[in-house]
């Protein structure tokens, strides 16, 4: 079989993962420039599978990918992708969900920590010459504090196994999903989101988002959180409306928040967080590692080979009639 696969953008910059893969069915590997898939569709239409990164797979696009039998994301999110079109054209929608557990639950703790011990600010104010700031700055010390995480899936049930040696006095969960049995370490209450913004003195956000989700972290949900409260967001920007928790941060309605991901990325003109100096930021990069990388750029390929082969994906977002597929 000579089968054709495309990498749609070239965010990684090296490819040999996935071609040791691919190449042991007889698949070819080509990396398109980045631009626009409207520009680029009859490329893509000449491809039986894609392995995708950033490009915006739209409705408009995939009913021309006409022999296209799997679109497979690189990453745990698939929101570039109209799944609804994909699956009338009977085109698989893979993910990897699970490649980066263990790097979001060591960001996010890194973040946590950074922004309690306000360690940014310290280093900034050191570099201006600066010496003896701790007193001005308001610390207060993690163990015995009320631990709260939203959403326990991978990342959160990690996150919760990473924080466990801090001496958290209580531990929140709020996932509707989640009963007593699936707790992971050692002792947590499960709870609702109203009772875990209430009570919790740092809370991390660990869903995915959706609409539903869409500014979960309000003007409101900030207002009811303690003045001591720290948030930790490595999951998705648009969970958390940006100028509420900038207004929230300046006027010390909480105490601190430490973000990975914004709602535009990146971040644009004056942004609500830049002149927060109890704001720790960063890129996007909790997903990363060298370690991670090879892992997703395996699973990806994997996902590939295993539909060019008549076989369902591993990690499947939509379900596909394989008897209706016809191998060449």
């Amino acid at each position: 079989m000579n089968y054709k696969v495309l990498v749609t953008d070239d965010r990684h910059g090296f490819y040999h993962v996935e071609r040791d893969i691919l190449g042991k069915i007889g698949a070819e590997l080509e990396v398109l420039p980045d631009g626009d898939p409207e520009a680029l569709v009859d490329r893509l239409a000449s491809a039986d599978a894609l392995l995708l990164n950033q490009m915006n797979l739209s409705a408009s696009v995939i009913p021309r990918l006409k022999r296209c039998r799997i679109i497979s994301r690189y990453g745990s999110g698939y929101d570039n992708v109209d799944v609804e079109a994909a699956t009338a054209m009977g085109i698989w929608v893979s993910r990897v969900p699970d490649y980066c557990y263990p790097e979001v639950a060591e960001h996010a703790l890194a973040l946590l920590l950074a922004a309690v011990r306000h360690v940014p600010a310290i280093h900034t104010r050191i570099l201006e010459g600066g010496w003896n700031l701790h007193s001005g700055l308001g610390m207060s010390r993690i163990r015995g504090k009320v631990l709260g995480i939203i959403g326990y899936g991978g990342t959160g049930r990690s996150f919760h196994h990473a924080a466990s040696g801090l001496g958290f006095s209580r531990v929140l969960i709020c996932d509707h999903r989640v009963t007593k049995s699936d707790i992971a370490f050692g002792e947590a209450e499960i709870v609702d989101f109203d009772t875990l913004i209430r009570q919790a003195d740092i809370i991390s956000l660990h869903i995915p988002f959706r609409e539903e989700n869409r500014h979960l972290i309000n003007a409101a949900a900030i207002s009811a959180m303690k003045t001591s409260a720290v948030l930790i967001n490595t999951s998705r920007g648009g969970i958390v409306d940006t100028s509420a928790l900038g207004h929230g941060l300046k006027t010390g309605q909480i105490a601190a928040a430490g973000i990975d991901v914004f709602e535009k990325e990146p971040p644009e003109g004056l942004h609500p967080l830049v002149d927060c100096e109890n704001a720790v930021l960063s890129d996007h990069c909790a997903y990363y590692s060298e370690e991670s990388i090879i892992e997703l750029k395996e699973k990806a390929a994997h996902n590939v080979a295993r539909v060019l082969c008549g076989e369902a994906p591993v990690y499947p977002v939509n379900t596909v009639d394989l008897s209706r597929i016809v191998l060449d």
